[in-house]
C-alpha cells in the first residue's frame, strides 16, 4: 500500500446549506495542510439510478474517514434506501476505518427532544411520526438514525468502539476539532517514522519535554457550562498550553477505542490535570458504574498527576447539607437517599463522592493536589487560573516539588 493512500482521508457530508458547503472547503484545506490527501466519494460517483448501489464501496484499505451528520439527510436512490452519507458512515463503521465524525447541534437536539417525548427508537419514530413536506428543521427522521449508528447506540457502553461523535454548532467548532485531530494524526505519523518500528527512522530523537508544549487536560461535564469551558480553553491556550478538552474536541480520538478509553489515554499522557466539578455528574455510565468524568479523576489520582480542582459552590453546599442531615458518607447517601427523576439540584449523588475523592491530597503518602477552589462565577475561575496556571514551566516545577512532599 503506497503512502499516499495511507494518508488519504475520505470527506463525506450531505449538502446542508451554502455556509456548510463553504465550510467543507475550509475543512478540506485544513486537512491537506496537515499532510493528508482529501477526496470526496461524490467526486467519483454519478448522480443516477445506481448511486446507492455504489455508495459505501469507495474505500481503499488504508483510507481514513471524516464524516458530517447535518440536518439534511442527503441524496438516496428512493424514499426507502439509506442516503449516500448514511451508507458511507455505516461502511466506515463496519470496515472499522480510522474515522472522525461530527454532528450538528440540531441533530443532537432533535434526537433528545424526540426521546423526551417518548420516541426513543427508530421504529417508534418511523411508525408514529411524519415530517411535513419541505420541513424547516430536519429533512428526514433518519438523520437521527444516522446519529444513533455513529454513536453505536445499540451496543453496551463498554463496547462502543469508535463512538466519539463531536457536536458542533459553529464554524469554529468544526475547524478546531479538525485541526486538533489531524494535528494529532500528523504527530502519530511522525512518531512512527522516527520510531524503532520504522526501519528508515535513522537516529531521530524524541523532543525533550522542556521544548514542547505542556499538555493540560481539562476534565469536566459539559452540560450547562459550555461558555465557561470556552473561556477556560482560551485562557489556557493564551498561556501556551496544549489544552485537551472534550468540549472543544481537542482530546486525541482513536476510533478503535471507546470514548472512555480515549479519555483514559488522555489522562495518562497529560502533564497537568484540571478538574471542574459541577452539579451535573456526566455521561458514559452504565448501571452503577462511575461516569467518564469521575473515572478520569480517579485515574489522575492513581497516576499521581499534578491536579488542580475547581468545584461549583452548589456541590459543596449539597455535601454540607446532607452531612448536616446525617448522610455524611457515600454509603449512607446511596443507601438512604434517592433523587427523583429529572432532579434539578444535582443530577446524581455521586457528584459529592467525586468531590470528596478529589480533595484527598494524599496519594500513597505523596501530595498531588496542587490547588483547589470553589466557584460560582467565571471571574472566580479566571482568578484561580491566573493564580496557579499562568506559567506552564513554573507550574510543572512547583508540581514536581509538591509531588515529592510527604504529608
Amino acid at each position: 500500500m503506497n503512502n499516499t493512500v495511507k494518508n488519504r482521508v475520505v470527506l463525506a457530508s450531505s449538502m446542508y446549506d451554502q455556509n456548510h458547503n463553504q465550510l467543507l472547503v475550509l475543512v478540506r484545506f485544513l486537512t491537506e495542510y496537515y499532510g493528508f490527501d482529501v477526496r470526496l466519494p461524490l467526486d467519483e460517483l454519478s448522480i443516477n439510478a445506481d448511486l446507492a448501489e455504489n455508495a459505501g464501496n469507495t474505500y481503499e484499505e488504508e483510507e481514513m474517514f471524516l464524516g458530517f451528520i447535518t440536518p439534511s439527510y442527503g441524496i438516496s436512490q428512493d424514499s426507502i434506501s439509506p442516503s449516500i452519507i448514511h451508507q458511507e458512515i455505516q461502511s466506515a463503521i463496519n470496515l472499522n476505518k480510522r474515522r472522525w465524525l461530527l454532528a450538528h447541534n440540531y441533530v443532537v437536539f432533535a434526537r433528545q427532544l424526540l426521546r423526551d417525548l417518548g420516541y426513543e427508537t427508530a421504529a417508534q419514530r418511523r411508525d408514529n411520526l411524519n415530517l411535513k413536506i419541505n420541513p424547516a428543521s430536519i429533512t428526514d427522521l433518519r438523520v437521527i438514525d444516522m446519529y444513533d449508528d455513529a454513536i453505536r447506540d445499540s451496543e453496551p457502553v463498554a463496547e462502543r468502539y469508535g463512538n466519539w461523535v463531536h457536536k458542533y454548532y459553529s464554524e469554529i467548532d468544526v475547524l478546531r476539532f479538525v485541526s486538533a485531530q489531524f494535528y494529532h494524526a500528523q504527530r502519530s505519523v511522525q512518531r512512527y517514522e522516527s520510531s524503532d518500528e520504522n526501519p528508515s527512522s535513522g537516529d531521530a530523537k524524541k523532543k525533550p519535554a522542556a521544548e514542547r508544549q505542556r499538555i493540560i487536560m481539562v476534565s469536566s461535564t459539559v452540560y450547562g457550562i459550555e461558555e465557561l469551558l470556552e473561556r477556560i480553553y482560551s485562557i489556557l491556550i493564551n498561556y501556551g498550553y496544549d489544552v485537551w478538552m472534550s468540549h472543544t474536541g481537542t482530546i486525541p480520538v482513536d476510533s478503535k477505542k471507546t470514548a472512555f478509553e480515549n479519555c483514559k489515554e488522555a489522562v495518562e499522557k497529560c502533564d497537568l490535570f484540571l478538574s471542574i466539578i459541577t452539579p451535573s455528574y456526566g455521561s458514559g455510565r452504565e448501571g452503577g458504574n462511575p461516569s467518564i468524568t469521575h473515572q478520569e479523576i480517579l485515574m489522575a489520582k492513581k497516576l499521581n498527576k499534578p491536579r488542580f480542582l475547581l468545584t461549583h459552590e452548589n456541590v459543596l453546599f449539597a455535601k454540607n447539607l446532607l452531612d448536616d442531615l446525617g448522610f455524611d458518607s457515600s454509603e449512607k447517601r446511596q443507601r438512604e437517599c434517592k433523587l427523583k427523576g429529572g432532579s434539578r439540584s444535582i443530577s446524581d449523588l455521586r457528584v459529592i463522592d467525586m468531590y470528596e475523592e478529589s480533595i484527598d491530597k494524599e496519594v500513597q503518602g505523596k501530595r498531588t493536589l496542587h490547588a483547589q477552589e470553589t466557584f460560582y462565577r467565571f471571574q472566580e475561575v479566571e482568578s484561580f487560573i491566573k493564580a496557579h496556571l499562568v506559567d506552564p514551566e513554573k507550574v510543572m516545577l512547583d508540581a514536581e516539588r509538591l509531588r515529592g512532599e510527604v504529608l
